[in-house]
């Protein structure tokens, strides 16, 4: 075919081949130009193994697509091409290059090749053509490839460059993907072009799910707001930015904290096309800085002072609880050693122990005593422990300590107020115990004596009653004080509660050389208390235990003491008792009589027997007074005498005393028929039953339920109940009195009488007591006695009863003096219900006679 329109030809290669590029460019021009060119074979390579070697990049033979090959340059005429310039081979060319064995393959006997050659002038390939014939327009041909090169030279530098690019990118990517940090970009709509996150990443999230969607559409909505705000300068001024905090949401929900850093991105012409930059999770790192902030918070509101030094042993922190506590401020101690402290109170061995234990263990704590900036001493509790680095290596020490003044103070407070009596500042039972457990183990080392006694006060529950409990506190303070102050000081004085105290007498050769404190103590605490300008009268029963000869621990001798005391109490009072065998018999019959007076309580077994009343004028009966009795079944009928006190004591005496006054008022309201007009029953009252102020509510109850008219009851009651001077009772009074009720005051003139009290309380009757009644016929004393109060009760308009008359001869001296009233054994002795009853009976029938 003759070449006669290069224009033509150039524009049918250009409709061929210009809309193609790469490596369909290549392929579509080999097949182009064999069709043109009228050839078998086109193919076009690049030079491969350092220039030894072509690898084709595409082949069109015998009218199709081959597959790319590489063959060795040596020996081939496309050496000659490569090396030197074109090659034309029009015929024979296997003969021409006999080692070519593609040549002899391909059968080819004519070949045309030119060089390609790169930007910069260096062969990098060749373009041939190859025929199985002898080829006869190679003018032809090496005119088309000078039209071809230049363009497959480009697109070779194209291919070369997106090559590098790609594998830039690849390794971009791959950078990008293997980090933990997010590389990022977005348009200039802020929205994200490029994210290297994936599910296992940062966010969890593919990239994908960010593309085409804003970062702050992953932030929580204040966040979102707020680093928005943040971010809008920066932005409108295309500024790069770095370490720009920010919290986003990760696809689980989960938050997380980012550090965002970016560079702005212009094109070619310098317009703006967005940001590039990266995240990188700073969680942890936040959540190190809270715990940071959080410990370094902690550490300055500690309550506890803390102390860092170095290894050194110098101080190279302290918070605010240390200065608090030691007066000295940071910079007066850092740097310093510990030693600034110390109080000399711990000598150098307790040091060397101290280091030597964190040596051993790492840690040590324990009490210290240390010295504050003002001078003074404090107790600390001190714990240290050892800073090693990730080597192992001493790395300093963490000291953290505590003033525990007021700890110990505390526990001070506690151990007092577990060893000792709170109100007289005594050893308590507690201490006791523990001072005697020494005291025996000292007696059997050294051969010695240990002496207990058991001090009870006499009456004291009369006075208390009377007076008040403030009054009766104050009073056992004074005991204490007389008592302490007449013993040893090895000696130990202690309250046991109540009006009860104890003292051991320890490491004595013999029990004699003590008796002398014992009256001592005896007429220390007989002697008068003043208190509130009351002058009181106590005295004490004093029990006497000896170890080893009476027991063996303390509880034993204690309550063989306590016997003893009783003992003392039974013979008089103010006195002291040795303890024998009989005295323990003695406590077991009383705890005995304690258990059958409480079941004799529940089961009922009191009665009531009467004493009459007599009127002097008509020698008439006219009232009764109701004795208590007990009908023991195992004994007979028990007197009040063996059981009230007992009863006060163990808290019966307010049920009893119930019982005696709905009893008599019952019984008396069954017999009224045959009793004169005025007829009266008295009840004995205890002043307990006064305590809670139902007392009036009581009596009116019982009237009530009885039928017993009011003016028919008279309640005795001892001066003793007066002298507390109590509102609460007084109130009782008037109000038994409003009721109708009569108050008699029994053994008047045997307590503490007073005509204040007689003035002020509703009385309305007086009982001489019998010690007076007895002295009339011997004693001048005792008759004036009597006298003065006849004459006293006549000008205050109360009743007077003598009780007690076994003689006549007390009798009229009673009527001459104008008592109106006898009771005793000259009349009647108390009389079970049924007797009385018929005395009454009797005695009003032979008055109506």
């Amino acid at each position: 075919m003759a070449f006669s329109d290069i224009a033509l030809e150039v524009k049918r290669l250009s409709d061929a081949t210009s809309a193609k590029i790469g490596q369909v460019y290549f392929e579509a021009l080999v097949e182009y130009l064999s069709g043109v060119l009228e050839v078998d074979i086109v193919l076009i390579g690049e030079l491969v193994e350092s220039n030894t070697a072509i690898q084709t990049k595409a082949v069109f033979s015998n009218g199709e697509r081959a597959d790319n090959i590489v063959y060795q340059l040596s020996g081939t005429p496309c050496e000659t091409v490569v090396c030197n310039d074109a090659c034309v081979i029009s015929k024979d060319a296997q003969l021409a290059f006999p080692e070519d064995l593609l040549l002899q393959h391909m059968n080819v006997e004519g070949y045309v090749g030119v060089p390609l050659f790169s930007v910069e002038g260096a062969p990098f390939g060749l373009i041939i053509a190859l025929n199985s014939q002898p080829i006869q327009n190679e003018d032809f041909i090496l005119t088309y490839f000078d039209l071809v090169t230049g363009r497959i030279a480009a697109e070779y530098e194209r291919l070369q460059i997106m090559k590098l690019l790609t594998d830039q990118e690849k390794k971009f990517r791959d950078i990008a993907y293997c980090s933990s940090d997010i590389i990022w970009e977005v348009n200039e709509h802020l929205e994200y072009s490029f994210s290297s996150t994936i599910p296992e990443g940062i966010l969890g999230y593919l990239p994908e799910e960010l593309i085409g969607r804003k970062p702050f559409d992953f932030m929580p909505e204040k966040e979102s707001q707020r680093v928005q705000a943040l971010f809008k300068p920066v932005w409108d001024n295309r500024e790069t930015f770095s370490a720009l905090e920010n919290l986003s949401i990760h696809k689980d929900g989960s938050l997380v904290y980012l550090e965002t850093s970016g560079v702005p991105i212009f094109d070619a012409k310098g317009e703006f096309r967005g940001y590039r930059g990266l995240d990188r999770n700073i969680t942890e790192r936040k959540e190190k800085e809270r715990e940071l902030q959080l410990a370094a918070t902690v550490l300055e509101t500690a309550t506890e002072a803390v102390m860092v030094t170095d290894v050194d042993k110098k101080i190279i922190k302290v918070n605010k609880a240390f200065t608090e506590i030691t007066g000295y401020q940071r910079d007066e101690v850092l740097g310093k050693t510990p030693a600034v402290l110390t109080s000399g109170h711990h000598d150098g061995a307790f040091y060397v122990e101290m280091f030597k234990t964190l040596e051993l263990t790492g840690k040590w704590e324990s009490e210290i005593w240390n010295r504050k900036k003002n001078g003074s001493i404090y107790p600390q509790w001190l714990s240290v422990s050892a800073m090693y680095d990730e080597q192992g290596d001493l790395n300093g020490y963490v000291a953290l300590f505590s003033d525990i003044t007021k700890r110990k103070e505390y526990e001070e407070k506690i151990e007092y107020q577990a060893n000792y009596d709170a109100l007289t500042g005594l050893a308590n039972r507690h201490l006791l115990k523990d001072r005697f457990a020494s005291a025996i183990y000292r007696s059997d080392r050294n051969n010695s004596l240990v002496s207990l006694l058991f001090i009870d006060l006499d009456r004291f529950k009369q006075v208390n009653d009377s007076f008040g409990h403030t009054f009766g506190d104050r009073l056992l303070k004074q005991v204490g004080k007389r008592i302490s102050g007449h013993v040893r000081q090895s000696d130990t004085v202690a309250r046991l509660g109540g009006d009860e105290f104890a003292v051991i007498f320890p490491d004595l050769p013999d029990t004699h050389h003590m008796e002398d404190t014992i009256r001592t103590i005896l007429n220390t605490l007989a002697q008068p208390y003043h208190i509130d300008n009351n002058d009181v009268y106590l005295s004490a029963s004093i029990g006497i235990t000896v170890y080893p000869e009476d027991g063996n621990t303390i509880e034993e001798l204690l309550r063989n003491a306590d016997s003893a005391m009783y003992k003392a109490k039974n013979s008089g009072r103010n006195t002291f008792q040795y303890y024998s065998a009989d005295m323990h018999l003695e406590a077991q019959q009383r705890i005995e009589l304690e258990n059958a007076l409480r079941k004799a309580a529940v089961r009922q077994e009191f009665v009531l027997h009467y004493q009459p009343v007599i009127d002097a004028r008509t020698n008439c009966i006219v009232g009764a007074e109701a004795l208590i009795r007990w009908q023991r079944p195992d004994v007979g009928l028990v007197y009040p005498n063996d059981f009230i006190g007992l009863a006060e004591e163990c808290g019966l005496i307010t049920v009893m005393g119930e019982w005696v006054l709905q009893e008599a008022c019952s019984q008396i309201a069954h017999i009224l028929d045959s009793c004169p007009d005025d007829f009266f029953v008295s009840v004995n009252v205890s002043c307990d039953q006064f305590k809670n102020g139902n007392m009036p509510a009581l009596v009116a109850g019982t009237l009530q339920a009885t039928g017993l008219a009011p003016h028919r009851l008279v309640l005795e009651i001892t001066e003793s109940i007066m002298l507390n001077d109590d509102c609460l009772i007084l109130e009782q009074f008037e109000k038994l009195r409003r009721l109708g009720i009569g108050i008699s005051i029994d053994d008047f003139g045997t307590g503490y009488s007073s005509l204040s009290y007689l003035h002020k309380y509703p009385i309305t009757t007086l009982k001489i007591d019998r010690s007076f009644v007895n002295e009339l016929s011997s004693d001048n004393h005792g008759h004036a006695l009597v006298t003065a109060i006849l004459a006293m009760s006549d000008s205050l308009g109360l009743k007077v009863i003598a009780e007690g008359i076994e003689q006549e001869s007390q009798a009229g001296i009673l009527a001459k003096e104008g008592c109106m009233y006898f009771q005793g054994y000259l009349y009647s002795k108390p009389l079970a219900f049924e007797a009385f009853q018929q005395l009454v009976s009797d005695s009003h029938s032979i008055s109506d006679g």
